[in-house]
């Protein structure tokens, strides 16, 4: 597959790689409150200062990916909607564009927040988006007339991650106040604020049967909470440094995590018992999900989007993406496309991802 790329200097992600994973992984309470989201913009932002932007690559002649382009500054979150025909991003532009999966057009700009959107998703009927920002607010927008419908706004800090539950009706946030709240949608009021981090909130998930919802922390562990009753039932403690990311199987029986230690975590989600350490990831895991059917699981590390098998925990496969960390992904909802966020102003569209292997 052929690709092409600029040339000239520039500092590789490896590079910033490393200068972030030695200050992330370092035991610092003022570093962990300040929230790892902040220090990689400084720290990113302050090596890319020093050379000219490099260009971009351009989609193959096979035409195994597209690279959608329309964002302005580094796009931290992209999302799928469920009916697979559009999908959503959200970037440090401050901006939501919403593009055509099928061609990679801009279909629709949504703009409300102030500050740069760290998170957003889709609920599971479509019919809404909620967006979560450095604002210290949420959005929930109407998809069809792409109006905001309320905000919500309890959390002090930058929002920085967002879980639907699957009846649409409660929304989990987390923050870098170290709180996670679990809001009703309906009412746009907070039912409960989950307190039990002693860092940043970094990753939320709500199980699919919505009586549990599990947080990770710039603290180093995840705590899984009864959602009904807002109430802690266990902290898991495995990580070694930052979790960055969350996510429950579909079948609610697995929880994924992965952080700046390099390890991505399987779980069993009713227990808390760890199943295995999935090996081979190499940098920081900034983001991950599970395919639609619970078969496999997709990871940003680095430049890389790493596809495991779940059950035999091997690496099936590995997608390059140059030039960009991998900061959020999303499957289709037939598990056949996958949709990164990079830093480097792109959402790549990976087309006929094979999982039968």
């Amino acid at each position: 597959m052929q690709k092409k790329f600029c040339k000239g200097p520039f500092i590789p992600s490896a590079v910033i790689g490393a200068v972030v994973a030695v200050l992330l992984c370092m035991p610092s309470p003022s570093l962990a409150q300040a929230g790892e989201k902040g220090v990689v913009d400084a720290i990113a932002d302050f090596l890319r200062s020093l050379m000219p932007r490099p260009l971009f690559f351009v989609e193959d002649e096979k035409g195994d990916f597209k690279v959608l382009r329309g964002h302005t500054d580094r796009v931290w979150t992209v999302a799928f909607n469920p009916d697979g025909r559009t999908l959503a991003s959200g970037a440090m532009d401050d901006n939501i564009i919403i593009w055509d999966a099928a061609t990679g057009n801009v279909l629709h700009t949504l703009r409300g927040h102030t500050k740069p959107i760290f998170s957003l998703i889709y609920s599971r009927d479509g019919k809404r988006i909620a967006s979560a920002s450095r604002d210290q607010s949420i959005i929930l927008w109407d998809v069809a007339s792409r109006k905001p419908i309320k905000t919500l706004s309890a959390h002090s800090a930058s929002v920085v991650s967002l879980s639907f539950s699957a009846d649409g009706k409660r929304l989990l946030s987390g923050s870098e106040d170290r709180t996670a709240i679990i809001w009703d949608v309906e009412k746009g009021q907070l039912m409960h604020v989950l307190r039990g981090h002693r860092y940043a909130v970094n990753a939320v998930s709500f199980s699919p049967d919505g009586t549990r919802v599990a947080t990770g922390s710039d603290d180093f562990t995840i705590i899984l909470w009864d959602a009904l009753k807002g109430k802690l039932i266990q902290k898991l403690t495995e990580h070694k440094s930052l979790v960055k990311c969350l996510s429950f199987s579909s079948d609610g029986k697995t929880l994924a995590s992965g952080g700046a230690d390099q390890a991505i975590i399987l779980w069993d989600a009713r227990t808390g018992q760890k199943i295995r350490t999935l090996i081979g990831s190499g940098s920081l895991v900034f983001c991950l999900t599970f395919s639609p059917d619970g078969r496999r699981l997709a990871a940003g590390a680095d430049q890389n989007v790493m596809i495991w098998d779940v059950s035999a925990g091997t690496l099936l496969k590995t997608l390059k993406t140059p030039y960009g960390y991998v900061l959020s992904l999303s499957f289709s909802p037939d598990g056949k496309r996958l949709a990164a966020a990079r830093e480097d102003l792109v959402v790549v569209l990976f087309e006929s991802i094979d999982l039968s292997s």
